[in-house]
Formats: C-alpha cells, sequence, structure tokens
C-alpha cells in the first residue's frame, strides 16, 4: 500500500510523539505517578463513588456517576481522571509496541448473511475498484469456536442477540447470557471474574443508545416547532405568504443548525448526521453537505 507523505508523518512522530490507544489490556502493567495499575470501570467507578460522595444505594453504574459528578465537580473529575491514567511506568515488554508491527485489520461479525466473505476491501466493495487515495483490506472473523478467544467472543455475541430477542434490550438478556456461556465454557473465567462489569458495561450502552435516540427525536421536534412557530409569527407581521414560507425556511434551518450539534456533542460520525438530515428533513445529499 502506497503511503504518502511518509516523510512529514515520520518528522511529526519524531518530534511530537503519537499516542496509542491500545485497550484495557494495557492497564495491567502500567502504573500511575502512584505506582498503583490503571484501574478499570468497576474499580474507578467505586473510587469516585466514594471521593465525590454520592448516594451508594443509588447503585449508579461509571456512566452515571460521571454524569452526575460533571454538573458540580467537572474540573475535579476531569483532574482527577487525568492524575489517575496518566501512565509513569510500564512493563518493559510494552516497548515493543514501539516497533510498529505491520498493520492487520479485522472485523468481527455475528450477523445472519449466508455468504461471508473472507475480506472486504475498501476499494474493491464501496467505489468499484476504482485507484483512492487510502484502500484497505479487512478480514472478516465469523467463525464460532470454543477453543479460540475470538470464537467464543462471537458465540458469546450469538447467544446475546438470541436472548434479546426473547427478553429485548434489558438485563435479564444480559445475565441469561452469561449464565448460558458459563455453562458452555465459553469466556467462563471472564465471565465468573467480572459478570458485574459485564452488566454493567452492556447496559451502559443500552441507555446511551436509548438516550441518544430520546435526544435526536427531541432536538428533531425542537426544531420542527421552531420552524411552525417562525412561520406563523412572521406570517402574522407580513400577512404574506412570503413571510411564512421565509419563517419555515428559517426555522428548519435553525432545527437542524440544533440536531447537528446535538450530534455531534453525542460523537456521532459526520456519515451518521448527514443521513439523519436525508431521512428527517427530506433534503438531497448536496443541500445536507451544506450545513456540514
Amino acid at each position: 500500500m502506497e503511503f504518502q507523505k511518509e516523510a512529514l508523518f515520520k518528522q511529526l512522530v519524531s518530534n511530537s510523539g503519537m499516542n496509542l490507544y491500545l485497550g484495557a489490556g494495557f492497564s495491567t502493567y502500567a502504573y500511575n505517578s502512584d505506582r498503583e495499575s490503571l484501574p478499570l470501570g468497576d474499580d474507578i467507578n467505586k473510587r469516585l463513588i466514594d471521593i465525590f460522595s454520592l448516594d451508594k444505594t443509588r447503585q449508579f453504574n461509571l456512566s452515571k456517576s460521571c454524569q452526575k459528578i460533571k454538573k458540580d465537580n467537572k474540573d475535579a473529575l476531569n483532574r482527577l481522571l487525568k492524575e489517575t491514567y496518566s501512565v509513569k511506568s510500564y512493563d518493559e515488554r510494552y516497548a515493543y509496541l514501539t516497533s510498529l508491527p505491520r498493520p492487520e485489520l479485522y472485523m468481527i461479525y455475528m450477523g445472519d448473511r449466508k455468504t461471508i466473505p473472507d475480506t472486504i476491501s475498501l476499494s474493491e466493495d464501496f467505489f468499484r475498484g476504482e485507484e483512492i487515495s487510502i484502500d484497505v483490506k479487512v478480514k472478516i472473523l465469523y467463525q464460532e469456536n470454543e477453543e479460540d478467544i475470538i470464537g467464543q467472543y462471537i458465540i458469546f455475541c450469538k447467544v446475546y442477540n438470541e436472548q434479546r430477542k426473547l427478553h429485548g434490550r434489558t438485563e435479564k438478556a444480559v445475565r441469561e447470557t452469561i449464565r448460558i456461556c458459563r455453562d458452555r465454557n465459553v469466556l467462563r473465567e471472564y465471565l465468573e471474574k467480572r459478570e458485574k462489569e459485564v452488566v454493567n458495561m452492556m447496559m451502559t450502552l443500552f441507555e446511551e443508545e436509548q438516550i441518544m435516540k430520546a435526544y435526536t427525536k427531541s432536538m428533531i421536534e425542537e426544531g420542527r416547532e421552531e420552524g411552525r412557530k417562525e412561520g406563523r409569527e412572521e406570517g402574522r407581521k407580513e400577512g404574506r405568504e412570503e413571510g411564512r414560507e421565509e419563517g419555515r425556511k428559517e426555522g428548519k434551518a435553525e432545527g437542524i443548525c440544533i440536531l447537528i450539534e446535538a450530534l455531534k456533542g453525542l460523537g456521532q460520525s459526520r456519515e451518521f448526521i448527514l443521513s439523519k438530515l436525508l431521512s428527517e428533513y427530506g433534503l438531497s445529499e448536496v443541500e445536507a453537505s451544506k450545513y456540514l
């Protein structure tokens, strides 16, 4: 694969360094200034509840604890998290990461398609094989295998999909998934040690998805109401159809801007925001792109 501007990349890395996002496994042998291993989600949640004197009877998960603390102590929370997760030392074996091994991309697929390709190419599958500035090939992993950690994860996800169909997006669906997988010796050791954390994590994903849907719907309705309100007010002032139409356009534009800012605040991608504008406001792709 051609690496454009390779010299510039090397210069920037040499002068400014590079951030590697290594996942939770890195924290096991990485230490902060207090020589403490970087805490996982459940551990830091307990610490935050104690430090900021949250109501322990409410049983907040990490997401809710942070939301609660941010209302009154945002700066203190940011400072504490920065101090806790600033790496001061780590196991020397992690130094191998700096050699930047040859990258390989994988995607785990748990869907219901009958035919699944072994690889997906950005150029071949999305741009009809045309030459593009950056092309990647992704290997697809989809085989269930109780002898392999990735195969076990695929089994876990498929069991969860089955339980979700039976029980909906509920805690019961998550706990039944864990029970079935433990009985089948799938991820058993991890699930026995981390059951509470797995439940909290998956329930948090449910809540955040529901919050985003509700928030998006609210922003859309607010934008539509602004359009109707502006149209009525302008129409009364001018008494002409032009005034009402102009008011609707301005209100619609304001509603679109509110929705875009809301989705950006939730960390949504440009593509996701664009699709929402197309479906909710009936804009063409060209019209929607002007707002972005």
